[in-house]
C-alpha cells in the first residue's frame, strides 16, 4: 500500500508485526460500512504520517470492496472533516 508496509488482517490495518505491532487501525463491518473505531501510533512513531497512511489504506480498501466508512476514532472523524470533498464516495 506504501513504503510502511501496512498490513492488514482480522479488521486491523497496521504496521510492524502481529505481536508487536507499531501503529494500528482497528474498525468493525456492519452491513456495507467500515466503522473505524481506534487508530494508535506507538510514542515513537508519532509525527511521522503514519497514522494518516493507515487511514488511506482503509479509504483504499473501502473503494476498492464497495464499502462506507464511518467515522468514530477521533483521529479518522478529524481526517474525515479535512478532506471532505474527496472522500464522499465513501462517507
Amino acid at each position: 500500500m506504501n513504503d510502511l508496509n501496512i498490513q492488514h488482517i482480522d479488521r486491523k490495518f497496521y504496521i510492524g508485526t502481529e505481536s508487536e505491532r507499531e501503529a494500528e487501525l482497528d474498525y468493525e463491518v456492519k452491513d456495507q460500512t467500515l466503522i473505524a473505531t481506534h487508530t494508535y501510533v506507538s510514542p515513537n512513531r508519532r509525527g511521522e504520517g503514519i497514522a494518516k497512511a493507515l487511514v488511506e489504506a482503509l479509504i483504499e480498501y473501502a473503494r476498492e470492496h464497495g464499502y462506507k466508512i464511518q467515522p468514530v476514532c477521533s483521529y479518522v472523524v478529524d481526517y474525515f472533516e479535512q478532506h471532505e470533498a474527496e472522500l464522499e464516495d465513501v462517507r
